[in-house]
């Protein structure tokens, strides 16, 4: 503890920013995340101005910070309005944006501690909110785009796409494909780059679908035709024997099992939750393993597949058309082939080379002018004619993710300190002038989870505040666990459980055993047995008297790791508190947050209470052992003024009584609660013998506790004995009646 000063230990980082993210409009944001976590999710279909309010996301200002403030998400529709927070910065002149979807950030906080912007991720869809409104019933697949929608987009936008229109291509093969790729759940999601070029762009829808986008020699009209099986192969067009006469081959690769022939396949397609790049498992063709011998990979990218599945099953596709290696041809043919299409399946019969009616795709057709006639086709032999490869689904992760949201805490106490460490943890000036009757509080606090980092420490004056404040002080876990079983008042060696953070505690530390707010008992750690999990301790510390102890009391070692609030309180005073408990997940909210109150009573100015207490010079103390007759009981007083350089126990050799402290002592027949004996301002021991009590045998209650200048000790000892007179003993001794409730 210190002057309470303020001490500068970070700063909170501010910015704004004007983000373009993409062409619009589009249907929704759906998500926010940043630095890969959750921000924002929800949805949003109009231009709207968005508070986030996620100052811990990164962990609070006692790691990175988080995200707090305005954002304003533009969709770009045509009507769109100038941005006023834009106005205010860049002047009345600044444009619309219509047509892009952005985002503004208003002087969002973005960090503390650390100035480094992290990355966002922003979820949009775009499904119904096209130029050209075509097929809408097969549009969406699973939150994503049908590619053949998207190729439609591309042929007929006339801001960013070629600007056709819808006579410009084939109906009917484009919403036969749309079908099919509906029926096999293959939605992409793709971000048009200008860099590519909108033919780029088309390439690469194509590629994934494995597809043929072509115009049509006999139509003039865009057709898209999907690569896939199923086919009458007595039905398609013969080239060679019997058919399309062939002019010339020319190369001709492939057929057979090469050292380079891939065998296993990596596919890289996109997280769908994170936008990240995700990675499948290998996916091999076994038979080619063992035959080279070894493993040849290829890894291919698939960036608009956000289905892992989906993923497995394009890898699958290729690799069974790499480890196939299939065959290759290049060749002239006649005019008769004029019909003939890119993805066409033809029937191949070219004898030299053992070719006998093996079913080929078209890969490219070129030539066919006036002039010369003849038509250049390359083929690939078709992959649906070699056999299908074994799939297995998509397994789960089995990877857990460590972080853990932040929880409540539930073990933790507040309450004034001690003046043992008032004047120990404040500096001579600051200890001079510091009210005596006022105090600070200390919050003891044990994590149950590794990944608690510490935690922020708020309070307020009232309970039901919804917004309690820092207090002026230091946050964190102490090491802390829960006794094992029942001990009683004269137990030094203690076992314990469910501890956290033990390999902190060292000899001489100071702790709590708490069997509830108010009923506490302070202990000095003299040796820790890790081994046999006991804590070896000299009880009833300071300003505190022995407890009996239970399986639910809990226990704190607070020496060191202690968590306290500097700010001044004053004898009655209330302060309520709630601990946010901080994790790599962020911080706990208040409103999640249990409170605790705290009454400010003067504790540091209280007297200890009487110690190591005798009858008639005997050490029984605690051990309710039986009284007979007239007694006497012997105390000690601890000096809390000069027990200031080491912890003294109940049974210590103890100092001189402190100046101007009396003792009172109050006898209690236990069973009635009537007083039977009592004396008041005690200043010296052993007390004068306890006479006159009532006949009988029957329990006894002795309490002693210390006063001074009106403030009475913060506890007292409080012994039960089992009492005889002597008259009733005798009694019982010789055979008559004795009487067991006592005489008033």
């Amino acid at each position: 503890m210190g002057s309470g000063k303020k001490v500068t230990v970070g700063f909170r980082y501010y910015l704004g920013f004007h983000l373009g993210i993409c062409h619009g409009t589009v249907d929704e944001l759906l998500a926010i995340k940043y630095a890969k976590k959750d921000l924002w999710s929800g949805s949003i279909t109009s231009n709207t101005r968005l508070y986030i309010d996620e100052p811990d996301l990164l962990g609070g200002e006692a790691r990175e910070g988080g995200i707090q403030g305005f954002f304003s998400i533009l969709l770009g529709d045509a009507a769109q309005a100038q941005n006023d927070y834009l106005i205010s910065q860049l002047g009345e002149d600044v444009s619309a944006y219509r047509g892009i979807v952005s985002v503004i950030a208003e002087q969002v906080m973005y960090a503390a501690g650390n100035p480094y912007l992290k990355d966002f991720y922003w979820r949009f869809r775009k499904t119904t909110s096209r130029r050209i409104l075509w097929y809408s019933a097969k549009v969406d697949i699973g939150g994503h785009m049908n590619p053949a929608h998207m190729l439609v987009d591309c042929l007929t936008d006339s801001d960013w796409g070629l600007g056709l229109t819808l006579n410009d291509f084939d109906d009917a093969s484009f919403t036969a494909a749309a079908d099919t790729l509906f029926n096999e759940g293959f939605g992409l999601s793709l971000v048009y780059r200008e860099q590519s070029g909108i033919y780029g762009m088309m390439t690469e829808i194509v590629r994934h679908v494995e597809g043929a986008l072509y115009i049509s020699s006999v139509d003039g009209l865009y057709h898209f035709d999907l690569i896939r099986g199923g086919y009458d192969e007595n039905a398609v067009p013969v080239i060679g024997t019997g058919g399309i006469k062939i002019i010339s081959v020319g190369v001709i690769e492939g057929g057979f099992l090469g050292q380079n022939t891939v065998n296993e396949i990596v596919v890289n397609y996109t997280e769908d939750d994170t936008g990240e790049v995700a990675t499948t498992a290998p996916i091999q063709n076994l038979g080619s393993v063992q035959a080279l011998g070894r493993v040849v990979s290829k890894k291919i990218s698939y960036p608009g597949v956000y289905d892992a599945d989906l993923a497995i099953s394009l890898g699958r596709r290729d690799l069974r058309s790499l480890s196939a290696n299939l065959r290759k041809v290049e060749l002239t043919i006649n005019r008769e082939g004029w019909e003939l299409t890119p993805g066409a399946v033809v029937k191949l019969y070219w004898e030299e080379d053992g070719i006998n009616g093996a079913l080929f795709r078209v890969l490219s057709i070129e030539g066919g002018s006036i002039t010369s006639p003849a038509l250049q086709l390359t083929l690939m032999e078709d992959v649906f004619g070699t056999p299908v490869l074994p799939y297995t689904p998509a397994q789960p992760p089995l990877y857990v993710t460590p972080e853990t949201p932040p929880v409540d805490v539930p073990r933790w106490q507040a309450l004034e300190a001690p003046y043992f460490q008032l004047i120990n943890g404040m500096s001579e000036a600051d200890f001079n002038v510091f009210d005596p009757l006022s105090g600070v509080t200390t919050v003891p606090a044990v994590r149950e989870n590794y990944a608690w980092s510490g935690f922020d420490l708020v309070s307020s004056s009232s309970s039901a505040s919804t917004a309690y404040g820092d207090v002026d002080g230091e946050e964190g876990f102490c090491p802390g666990a829960l006794v094992d079983g029942v001990y009683d008042q004269n137990a030094t060696v203690i076992g314990y459980a469910s501890d956290m953070d033990f390999d902190l505690i060292e000899i001489g530390d100071a702790g709590y055993f708490f069997n509830s707010a108010t009923d506490f008992e302070m202990f000095e750690v003299t040796a820790l047995d890790v081994n046999a999990a006991t804590l070896t301790v000299k009880r009833g510390i300071l300003d505190t008297v022995p407890s009996a102890l239970t399986a639910a009391t809990e226990l704190y070692v607070v020496d060191q790791y202690m968590a306290y609030d500097l700010t001044e309180v004053v004898d009655g005073q209330i302060t309520y508190y709630k601990l946010l408990t901080r994790t790599p997940s962020g911080v706990l909210a208040q409103t999640d947050a249990t409170f605790k109150g705290s009454t400010a009573d003067a504790r540091a100015y209280r007297p200890f209470p009487p110690a190591d207490i005798r009858i008639n010079g005997l050490g029984y103390s605690f051990d309710g052992s039986d009284i007979i007759g007239n007694f006497d009981v012997d105390f000690r007083i601890r000096n809390r003024e000069t027990a200031i350089d080491s912890y003294s126990a109940y049974n210590d050799n103890l100092d001189a009584w402190e100046a101007g402290v009396t003792v009172d002592m109050t006898v209690y027949n236990d069973n009635t609660q009537a007083v039977l004996h009592s004396a008041a301002g005690l200043t010296a021991s052993p007390t004068a013998l306890v006479t006159g009590l009532p006949v009988g045998i029957y329990p006894i209650r002795i309490e002693l506790s210390a006063h001074r200048d009106g403030y009475e000790s913060m506890q007292k000892y409080d012994g039960v004995y089992l009492y005889s007179s002597e008259d009733a003993l005798q009694a019982s001794a010789s055979g008559g009646s004795a009487l067991t409730g006592g005489l008033q």
